[in-house]
């Protein structure tokens, strides 16, 4: 059991994913064939014995609430402790407005926060796809004496992130750059550690200051907090738009790069659906495709991402398609670079092609 708690901030859905984070948040978006995209935070904390969870929603949740449950698969489903999802304005703040940042989303939920038993906090956004060593992260951090430890990446395609931590030879931050043209520094990943106690009296002078922003706080902060950094050389990527979504999801059908998301001893869970194995046709043919259970293959299918329940017709061609749960694609219907979100019909005869630079989103429960 690990002394750390973790809060995840699953409120923020990005418009530029369009289509997919219309009616759910960025944590919700389906990924990787069966997973959504919290589960790998989600699994990352529970890899290193972190037992208490707190989520912070604001709006579009339903999915979110229907994916997590009460937290059985994570084994969070507790009497003490476990996973708390946490509804928005739950302390009347803000009530009817959106959150202006993470700060005033953690000033949203001070009340539980205050509740904390874990003497260390571990803050995320929800909507990064990330699998490393969080209890390594704890240890060093414990280890430094720093006031908080920032999670940093080298350069990466894959985390377009708007913070950049410079950083003095001892280790320590000098500088926080915020916005546009960040220049030099290690790329921030928006996770950070640091005690309870530091929260709070964070939270404390931004509540005064009216401070809405996490980051913009620390940077206030820099020259009195030490703030330590940790470069995790695993894999950490946060899709902010669909053209993005959509490399990524390529990129798993990359054996050394699956491998890297999914490494041994740190497994990644998520909502459980009991289902058949998949059924393959005689004739079909699925190649170089991430498949998952439960679906009923007829036609052809190449180098695609393929979800739960998905029905592929006789005669039916799919090549570079991304295709979520329990879709239905008719006979001999061709489709190359398309994204289906979940419960999307496609008749026969159909041909839809897009292209991985802007592919082409059919929202969910769509018939064509």
């Amino acid at each position: 059991m690990s002394n750390l708690h973790g809060i995840i901030l699953g409120y923020n859905g990005d418009e530029n994913l369009r289509e997919l984070t219309e009616a759910r948040t960025t944590a919700s978006v389906p990924f990787c064939a069966r997973y959504r995209i919290i589960d790998f935070l989600l699994s990352t904390l529970v890899n290193a014995g972190v037992d208490d969870i707190g989520i912070i929603l604001q709006e579009s949740y339903q999915s979110l609430l229907d994916h997590l449950g009460a937290g059985r698969e994570w084994d969070l489903s507790r009497k003490n402790g476990g996973l708390k999802l946490l509804p928005p304005f739950s302390t009347g703040r803000n009530r009817g407005a959106g959150f202006a940042g993470g700060m005033d989303a953690l000033l949203s939920v001070r009340s539980y926060i205050e509740r904390i038993r874990k003497d260390y906090v571990f803050i995320a956004r929800g909507n990064t796809i990330a699998s490393f060593d969080l209890g390594a992260v704890l240890e060093n951090h414990i280890y430094s004496g720093a006031d908080v430890t920032a999670i940093c990446v080298h350069e990466s395609s894959e985390l377009r992130s708007e913070i950049r931590l410079v950083f003095r030879e001892d280790g320590f931050a000098r500088d926080m750059l915020l916005g546009g043209d960040l220049g030099d520094g290690l790329v921030g990943t928006g996770m950070y550690i640091m005690s309870t106690k530091r929260l709070l009296a964070l939270m404390d002078e931004c509540a005064v200051s009216g401070e809405p922003s996490f980051s913009r706080a620390l940077k206030s902060s820099i020259d009195r907090l030490k703030i330590m950094n940790y470069i995790v050389n695993d894999f950490i990527a946060r899709p902010n738009s669909v053209a993005q979504y959509y490399r990524l999801s390529m990129k798993l059908l990359d054996a050394e790069v699956r491998a890297s998301l999914f490494p041994k001893g740190r497994p990644v869970l998520t909502k459980l659906r009991d289902e058949a194995p998949t059924y393959y046709a005689p004739g079909a043919a699925a190649r170089n495709c991430l498949v998952a259970d439960g679906c009923y293959i007829e036609g052809e299918a190449e180098n695609c991402i393929i979800f739960r329940g998905v029905k592929i017709a006789k005669g039916a061609r799919v090549r570079g398609c991304i295709l979520m749960q329990d879709t239905v694609v008719g006979e001999d219907t061709v489709l190359d670079g398309i994204i289906t979100d979940k419960n999307v019909v496609i008749g026969k005869n159909r041909t839809f092609i897009g292209s991985p630079e802007y592919p082409t989103v059919i929202a969910k429960g769509t018939v064509l």
